[in-house]
């Protein structure tokens, strides 16, 4: 169920349980609510449906997809779930329960994909899922875990520095990311932009985080980051402690507007990635193609003008041939983040090309329309 109220309300007569009393075993129940919805449809009503589901269907349920306000996060602490094999939570962080989440779900043993994509409230600030000071009999719950996801991460999470060999994807992206602000909206205020705090680490933090991940077996990686003076330490050592990684998808954000972006250094230390296949890179180019206004007022508008796009499409060719031809000969595909006149930015993808020489060849292959959770970032 995507973009719809799992249970918007509940009549005076109406009976509060599910139809039919016995229910079949269920083992998928995705409910992914847009948050940029009214935020008053999180509501206790909605908690206690699902509630009632989460109770019915716990021992079956191997997928579990759930916007995080209306989720019953104390119940799920309480309940067996001796089939988990997939937990998504996405939306803004709960107040309660403070338990941090290793502990919360660490009664989901069989867990191989866990994605926490929680927002920050704007008053809060980042708090890890394993954090410092916990007992030190505390072990890593999800032995069999393959893929994880944990938005906003802080950098002193021990959770890093105990995860299973097995770990085949890790993302570290912000949630929402700093890159679609200009696409998000206030959810009180259709005519101002989403008021947020964008909560990015710094190369050098991220550094720290990576330098205390034990999955040395990774095939997947995604970071998110602010560029600082250690950003060149970041990628070299990202390129040596994951030599295995098959895609990797960078998000890095100038230290100010006046950086001119150096391509060559961001990608050079990839050159030693032989099984790197799959590139994304949202490169932050100081030469991207700024948004014109239009008219003034409440009636006034913002958009890229198309001769600007078309400009900046001839821009990243170049950009990609240059990468294509500095980094690793495994790679196949390459994808540029750039703006867009839609409902969000794009990606223009080019596939690479070698003969048997060392000639390098990029074909355009059109844009790929970011997904609304990447757009939105909730």
């Amino acid at each position: 169920m995507v973009g719809l109220t799992f249970c918007p309300v509940v009549l005076p007569n109406e009976t509060f349980d599910l139809e039919g009393g016995t229910c079949a075993p269920l083992t998928v129940f995705r409910y992914e609510a847009i948050l940029t919805r009214d935020r008053r449809y999180a509501i206790s009503v909605e908690k206690d449906a699902l509630a009632l589901v989460l109770e019915k269907f716990h021992h079956s349920l191997a997928t579990l997809a759930l916007p995080s306000e209306p989720t019953p996060i104390s119940l799920m602490s309480r309940l067996d779930w001796p089939n988990l094999r997939e937990l998504r939570l996405r939306g803004m962080r709960w107040p309660e329960p403070r338990t941090p989440p290793v502990l919360l779900f660490a009664n989901m043993p069989n867990l191989r994909c866990l994605a926490l994509e929680l927002r920050i409230p704007d008053d809060g600030d980042p708090e890890a899922v394993w954090p410092p000071g916990l007992p030190a009999g505390t072990k890593f719950p999800w032995p069999e875990l393959e893929h994880l996801t944990v938005a906003n991460p802080h950098p002193d999470d021990e959770l890093f520095a105990h995860l299973p060999p097995g770990l085949r994807t890790l993302a570290l992206p912000s949630c929402p990311r700093k890159c679609v602000k200009e696409w998000l909206w206030r959810y009180e205020f259709r005519y101002g932009l989403f008021d947020h705090t964008f909560y990015v680490l710094k190369a050098s933090d991220l550094r720290g985080v990576l330098e205390r991940c034990s999955a040395s077996g990774l095939r997947h990686l995604e970071i998110e980051y602010d560029a600082d003076a250690t950003e060149c330490d970041l990628l070299r050592y990202l390129a040596i402690a994951f030599p295995g990684l098959s895609s990797l998808t960078l998000y890095r954000y100038r230290e100010s507007e006046e950086t001119v972006v150096r391509v060559e250094d961001v990608v050079c230390p990839f050159a030693s990635l032989k099984c790197l296949q799959t590139l994304s890179l949202h490169l932050d180019l100081e030469t991207r193609p700024k948004r014109v206004v239009m008219g003034w007022g409440r009636g006034h508008s913002e958009s890229y003008q198309t001769d600007a796009l078309e400009a900046f499409i001839e821009v990243l060719e170049g950009v990609a041939l240059r990468i294509a031809r500095t980094v690793s000969r495994s790679l196949k595909r390459l994808s540029l983040w750039m703006p867009s006149d839609g409902k969000g930015p794009v990606s223009a993808n080019f596939g690479v090309f070698r003969d048997d020489s060392v000639d390098v060849r990029i074909q355009r292959e059109g844009s790929t329309p970011h997904e609304r959770d990447d757009v939105w970032g909730i």
